[in-house]
């Protein structure tokens, strides 16, 4: 093989491997708004992506439907788009009940094409109830196997779209963390369970764990001392 064909295999090779696809992450995971207010999703690209995104919205039981494209103008209708290069995102203003469902943004700078993991968009018909919040820490058989794991239990809300992040010694974590879907109970009611797990090596250094939840625009969390467990 000649050395201009292996100098081209490499460099293929490298085109393939070495650039990686870009990755998007869209924030908030979910977002409930009243009829009439707005609604503001950020999607965050790994590498400069310049203007080339384009966003879709999914409702329930239907194919995604393409909404605006930030490359041929950054207004459309109730749609306005801000940002460049690594952080975009897109407001919708005086939001209708049709408005509902998830949005994704996808970029079209290079291939391949990828999208963001979604953002659904709640709208709020009722009264807001806040979520009840109870933090548990690791049984004592989970010790004695050395996999401790935090179970935070999310109750009695309305309406869905509550998220949970977890924060360790004041400092945010997302390994090891597994948070379920959420559940419609009797009378309209969700619940979410979301876990922390990690090795016996880091409980027994940490000490502070937070369980944060956002639900209809508030923050609220449950804490739990390492040090005054009884495990």
């Amino acid at each position: 093989m000649s050395s201009i064909c292996i100098c081209t295999l490499i460099l293929t090779l490298c085109i393939t491997v070495c650039r990686g696809d870009i990755l998007l992450t869209q924030t908030p995971e979910s977002i409930s708004v009243q009829l009439g207010g707005s609604a503001t999703i950020r999607c965050k690209a790994s590498s400069a992506i310049d203007d080339d995104l384009a966003w879709y919205h999914q409702k329930p039981g239907q194919a995604p439907k393409f909404i605006i494209d930030f490359n041929s103008g950054m207004s459309s209708g109730r749609y306005q788009g801000s940002g460049y290069d690594y952080d975009l995102s897109l407001t919708i203003s005086n939001i209708q009940a049709e408005d509902a469902g998830v949005y994704y943004c996808q970029q079209h700078y290079s291939s391949p094409l990828t999208f963001g993991g979604g953002t659904k968009l709640i709208i709020q018909t009722g009264v807001t109830v806040p979520p009840s919040i109870s933090l548990f820490p690791p049984s004592s058989e989970q010790m004695a196997q050395g996999q401790p794991t935090l179970v935070c239990l999310l109750t009695d809300y309305s309406p869905e779209g509550a998220t949970v992040s977890w924060e360790v010694d004041g400092n945010q974590v997302t390994e090891g963390v597994l948070t379920g879907e959420e559940e419609e109970k009797e009378g309209g009611k969700f619940v979410r369970i979301s876990t922390l797990s990690l090795s016996k090596a880091l409980w027994d250094k940490q000490d502070l764990y937070s369980c944060k939840v956002t639900h209809s625009g508030s923050t609220t969390s449950a804490e739990l001392r390492r040090t005054q467990c009884s495990v």
